[in-house]
């Protein structure tokens, strides 16, 4: 007998990524606001920030265009931008100012963006081969001590065993064996149980 006490609400759920798109021609804001959260790139956040300038034109739209403009700067924009961009970005108040900025420094950024990706990527691919350089010394080091040591024989069979080691600690341990085992079965005995 309580359920006429307890509350009842109705409630239509919006969500902004699975809305389909209205027809531009009916101005509708939310869809222009929808159209802007779910950019994803440069081209789709600069046509959506064209929506928005078109639905918020006019005198009455002034305070919405103002904070539109500023939380486009600070959740569209933080997207393309890094942070230290966007404090100097933060003084704009108005949508078209915003999207000027945008296309007179996009090309810039991109520019900046790749050439710290080729930067990022160039030190990666140096700190790899400098590794990969290591293993194979320490490798070549070890057959050369275990042919001078044990023999041709124990050299190949111990370079069959080790070419698909890549870490130093490994080899290093292996190396160590190497000059403390008095064979080179006792040498190859030891690596089995390992």
């Amino acid at each position: 007998g309580m359920e006429c006490y307890s509350n009842q609400f109705n409630y239509h759920l919006v969500s902004v990524h699975d809305c389909e798109e209205l027809d531009p021609a009916q101005r509708n804001v939310a869809d222009a606001w929808f159209r802007a959260l779910r950019a994803r790139d440069y081209p789709s956040a600069s046509a959506a920030l064209t929506r928005l300038i078109e639905v918020l034109e006019g005198p009455e739209h002034a305070r919405l265009r103002a904070t539109a403009a500023d939380w486009f700067l600070k959740v569209v924009v933080k997207a393309f931008l890094p942070d230290q961009e966007l404090v100097e970005l933060g003084h704009s108040r108005d949508l078209t100012e915003v999207k000027q900025m945008l296309g007179e420094n996009m090309v810039k950024w991109s520019d900046e963006w790749i050439a710290k990706g080729e930067a990022r990527g160039i030190a990666k691919g140096e700190a790899k081969g400098l590794a990969k350089g290591e293993v194979r010394g320490q490798r070549s080091i070890l057959v050369r001590l275990a042919q001078a040591r044990f023999g041709e024989g124990a050299a190949a069979e111990l370079a069959n065993q080790i070419d698909q080691v890549n870490s130093l600690e490994t080899l290093g341990v292996i190396g160590e064996w190497l000059v403390t085992c008095t064979s080179s079965e006792a040498l190859f005995a030891k690596m089995r149980q390992a």
